[in-house]
């Protein structure tokens, strides 16, 4: 279990989806930052974090289909 924790927290969306959870929750509980202000910080990690994961689908796929593993 441990294990594949520290494989997730060592994966680049992983870390982008942390951090981009970090700086959502600071500005609604700490920061004194409205929506406005804070989408523009955190849209490019979403995007990030969604991009990513579309293209490592592509590479499951390509894997799959050339018989690879």
């Amino acid at each position: 279990m441990w294990k594949a924790i520290k494989e997730m927290l060592g994966s680049k969306k992983a870390l982008m989806a942390i951090l981009s959870a970090a700086v959502w929750a600071g500005g609604k509980f700490g920061l004194e930052l409205d929506a406005d202000e804070l989408l523009p910080l955190v849209a490019p990690l979403w995007a990030y974090v969604l991009g990513q994961s579309v293209a490592d689908l592509g590479k499951e796929k390509a894997k799959i289909e050339s018989g690879g593993a």
